[in-house]
């Protein structure tokens, strides 16, 4: 089960933690689409938990 434990390591180094995502089938087969997102560690608890 997911959890947050990398980014309770880092928390107090005031770490920016970005969440990253493809898909697709990769460059030889067709198109990929990527993603990425950065949230406000101040609020993420309080909205996930």
């Amino acid at each position: 089960m997911p959890d947050f434990s990398i980014e309770d390591r880092h928390k107090d180094a005031n770490a920016i933690i970005c969440g990253v995502d493809e898909a697709g089938r990769g460059p030889w087969a067709g198109p990929v689409v990527a993603g990425a997102v950065v949230l406000d560690s101040a609020n993420l608890y309080d909205v996930l938990i």
